[in-house]
């Protein structure tokens, strides 16, 4: 049994995947889509959300409408039968990770967003 709870990241259980799949139907932007970019996943994720700002559909991964299985099925698919593609979306989504969503990255982001908001 794992035991969920007492891991800090889900890098070990992520790595042993060629892609990352999140096919969520309510909730946003998850972290561990992050996560997977770090490690050089290629992400496959529905349009909901923050989902479609970090994952740029057949640049670093895939963007597809939840509601339609068979495309998903199709999606996943082709990167199975590609590895070209899935190896230029591996480097495609660290490049991205790398420039918007590093720890630097993000609170640079808070710390403008903080400071623009007690200006006004």
């Amino acid at each position: 049994m794992i035991d969920w709870l007492s891991k800090k990241v889900p890098a070990p259980f992520i790595i042993i995947f060629d892609v990352f799949l999140l096919t969520t139907v309510s909730e946003g932007m998850q972290m561990t889509t992050l996560e997977s970019m770090n490690i050089r996943r290629p992400c496959t994720v529905t349009n909901l959300g923050g989902n479609a700002v970090v994952v740029t559909h057949e640049q670093n991964g895939l963007v597809l409408e939840n509601d339609n299985l068979a495309r998903r099925t199709n999606a996943i698919g082709s990167l199975a039968n590609s590895p070209a593609k899935t190896k230029a979306f591996s480097e495609a989504v660290v490049a991205v990770f790398n420039e918007k969503f590093t720890q630097q990255q993000m609170n640079q982001q808070h710390h403008r967003c903080y400071t623009n908001a007690f200006k006004k």
